[in-house]
């Protein structure tokens, strides 16, 4: 368009820069806006990824209460129509942002369960589940202090 207008006047004024002017100007007019909103695109695209996460995992708490606080990855996944993947992937990032309020725990028989914490209340110790039943992380930690201990003692 610019291109255009200014070939126009400066086929109507050859002697003149009038053309010349009247292009530049458009051409920077239109360079600004469709730099604007090619940022400004960028811009909404991010907070629009953010907010549909925040949707997410306020359906995913929601879902945690309405099941006992304890969900799967294919729970979430059939709830919202996530993809396992896409389901694990937000359970897993919401633990890892939320420490205190989600707790990754393995079930007997392999399973990862996903444990909510009460609405106002946080997650207590962390808890793995082995085939001889549960220990805390604290107590496992304890131990090995216990051994590392014993096995300093043994190299004095």
């Amino acid at each position: 368009m610019a291109l255009l207008l200014g070939g126009l006047f400066s086929a109507l004024f050859p002697a003149s820069v009038f053309g010349w002017i009247v292009g530049g100007v458009i051409a920077a007019i239109a360079s600004f806006v469709g730099f604007s909103l090619l940022f400004g695109g960028k811009k909404l695209a991010a907070r629009g990824e953010e907010t549909l996460r925040e949707t997410r995992e306020r359906a995913i708490f929601e879902l945690a209460e309405a099941r006992g606080r304890l969900l799967a990855a294919s729970d979430v996944a059939a709830a919202l129509a996530l993809s396992h993947q896409e389901a694990d992937a937000a359970l897993t990032a919401l633990a890892k942002r939320e420490p205190d309020h989600v707790a990754l725990e393995v079930a007997e028989d392999g399973a990862m369960l996903f444990r909510f914490a009460a609405p106002g209340k946080r997650i207590g110790s962390r808890v793995r589940f082995h085939e001889e039943g549960a220990h805390s992380v604290e107590d496992d930690l304890a131990e090995w202090d216990e051994r590392a201990a014993r096995s300093q003692q043994k190299k004095n």
